[in-house]
């Protein structure tokens, strides 16, 4: 039995605990766009204080800093499930809401 098989086979025994990790990774989720935002603001307050700040570092190196330090986080804490949801749910987002729009905008 692969390992698909057998994660869609204990989805189906155990509800509760989908609910649970979906639950836990839009905690996640939102937390991360918090932190995201907090860090961003800050970034452009820097900026205009200290030129150089902006040669170094751009919007999407601290977003891509915080994904990482957050990832390793999550796999250090032993949250497998989690960070399933997260990457499963996050693709179908993708292609569902976001890819369209890039395909289409010309």
């Amino acid at each position: 039995m692969s390992e698909v098989e057998r994660r869609f086979l204990e989805q189906q025994e155990n509800p509760e605990d989908e609910t649970q990790y979906l639950s836990q990774s839009i905690i996640v989720m939102l937390v991360l766009v918090v932190v995201n935002t907090i860090s961003l603001s800050y970034l452009k307050k820097a900026r205009e204080k200290y030129v150089w700040v902006g040669r170094f570092l751009q919007d999407a190196l601290v977003t891509t800093l915080i994904g990482i330090i957050a990832g390793t986080i999550l796999k250090i804490a032993g949250s497998e499930e989690v960070l399933h949801t997260i990457r499963d749910g996050y693709s179908n987002f993708f292609m569902i809401i976001l890819l369209p729009p890039i395909i289409f905008e010309r």
